[in-house]
């Protein structure tokens, strides 16, 4: 049985005003929030490995070390192949010898003339100045040729960072591609999100972003957004965003991240804190509206309908015009016409970008 409780002007005149805190109902371009995860990758990541095959004599470098571009990093056994280049080099020699005696002799032949030497026979020495050429750059290819193999003994940084990965050791035969370390560039580390393919178009370098890495969920990071790889994952249905952080901790490649981006619905709509939402079991969502009475402040409580969910405000499809002001704190066991003390605390407004 249903009892109604009738407040005379007289009682709701003297009752003691409840302390609440407001906030306005905003009129705003109504946003979508998107919660996506992600990790930090390095720009580079090589697999550094040799290019001639040789038995690994010296590992100059140990998983942690950070090392710079052109750094040595290993060394294999080269004393087969510095044999090899000392005969490419001794076979040179002997075709500029060679060289130089056909040219003698086709020298000789031109002055002294053709009443000595028969045309066939200065014709045969052009020839052979011609063949001992031809000999002296096979030679001399050879033994630049050597000389690279050699020079490829030793192996180097391509580029700065830290050996993530030693992948071999001193004494093991290694054959050209065999990976000895994996090196990880961590200058300019970036984040890398998978958005679902219903966002692309959507997502620009001017969305916002907002960051929180897994080793420190409490904080919060601006993020920009560097590039969207329209490079769609067939099995995923995702493609990949590219960010960076503004005043970024220490970060390494790996670390897992969560980011929560804002993307404009392209419309205006009323917004609402979240704190003044009241949920009851049966669905309905309720806030409590202040209103001027009889020159004293009251609250009433006002269903509404939600919509997107963006930050700390909510869009209300309907049940608000957005001129109101409604409680945000202290709004437990409130009733409706009941007499408020309201302090007036603006909520922060969340500003999408373009």
């Amino acid at each position: 049985m249903a009892v109604s409780v009738v407040w005379s002007a007289t009682a709701a005149a003297d009752e003691v005003p409840r302390q609440v805190v407001v906030a306005p109902v905003e009129r705003a371009e109504l946003v979508q929030q998107v919660e996506v995860r992600g990790s930090v990758t390095a720009p580079r990541t090589a697999q550094v490995s040799t290019s001639v095959a040789g038995l690994l004599s010296r590992i100059e470098v140990e998983e942690g070390d950070r090392i710079e571009a052109g750094q040595r990093i290993a060394q294999l056994d080269g004393e087969l192949d510095s044999l090899d280049l000392r005969i490419a080099r001794a076979a040179t020699a002997e075709a500029e010898v060679q060289l130089a005696e056909a040219r003698r002799r086709l020298k000789d032949a031109r002055e002294i003339g053709a009443g000595f030497f028969p045309a066939d026979e200065t014709r045969s020495r052009e020839s052979a100045v011609e063949t001992a050429q031809a000999l002296l750059a096979r030679r001399q290819a050879e033994q630049a040729r050597q000389g690279a193999v050699l020079a490829r003994h030793e192996l180097a940084a391509p580029f700065a960072g830290i050996v993530s990965v030693r992948h071999r050791q001193v004494g093991e035969w290694v054959e050209p591609g065999t990976p000895l370390i994996e090196l990880v560039d961590l200058s300019g580390l970036r984040l890398e999100f998978a958005l679902p393919q219903a966002l692309y178009g959507r997502v620009g370098l001017r969305s916002a972003l907002e960051v929180r890495l897994d080793t420190d969920p409490g904080r919060a990071y601006e993020g920009r957004v560097r590039a969207v790889i329209p490079v769609s994952d067939v099995q995923a249905r995702t493609f990949t965003l590219r960010a960076s952080l503004d005043n970024a901790p220490p970060l390494t490649p790996g670390m897992s991240a969560r980011a929560t981006l804002r993307l404009p619905l392209g419309r205006e709509g009323v917004t609402v804190p979240r704190d003044a939402l009241n949920r009851y079991p049966d669905g309905r969502v309720t806030v409590w509206v202040l209103h001027e009475e009889d020159g004293m402040s009251r609250v009433r409580e006002q269903r509404i309908e939600l919509g997107e969910v963006f930050g700390e405000r909510v869009g209300a499809i309907e049940g608000l015009r957005g001129d109101e002001q409604v409680v945000v704190r202290g709004n437990e066991a409130l009733r409706d016409g009941q007499r408020v003390a309201p302090q007036r605390a603006k909520a922060p407004r969340v500003k999408p970008q373009p």
